[in-house]
């Protein structure tokens, strides 16, 4: 979620190669197969940058909407390489990050907005 913020917040700060390798990282820490998280978050990072704009500009509710959206597909494409890896399916239970990311978004967008203002980080 701090990468969608910080990429909302500053579109072209952050590489994409530097996202790939932090999912890259994650993948070794919860030794999963490795890119699955590197996919996702760089699903992610590539729909954050397609819509910041918009996102940007859209009141606390539709940004939960929208996170929702983004976090369910990066989920999906977890999903898709655990299968491809022969391993079971969680079933429905995969919405659930999705679904509480969407609800911590207004504490964690509103506490980077207050960090970010409190070390001048947007000026």
């Amino acid at each position: 979620m701090v990468a969608v913020y910080w990429i909302i917040a500053f579109p072209f700060s952050i590489s994409l190669v530097a996202l790939c390798l932090l999912g890259l990282f994650q993948d070794l820490l919860e030794g999963v197969p490795f890119g699955q998280h590197s996919l996702g978050i760089v699903v992610v990072a590539y729909l954050c940058l397609f819509s910041y704009q918009r996102v940007r500009n859209f009141n606390t509710l539709k940004q939960m909407i929208s996170l929702f959206i983004m976090i369910t597909i990066a989920q999906l494409t977890d999903n898709w390489v655990q299968g491809m890896a022969g391993r079971p399916l969680a079933g429905i239970s995969f919405i659930y990050p999705a679904f509480t990311s969407a609800l911590f978004w207004p504490v964690i967008r509103y506490s980077l907005d207050f960090f970010g203002n409190k070390l001048r980080v947007f000026e």
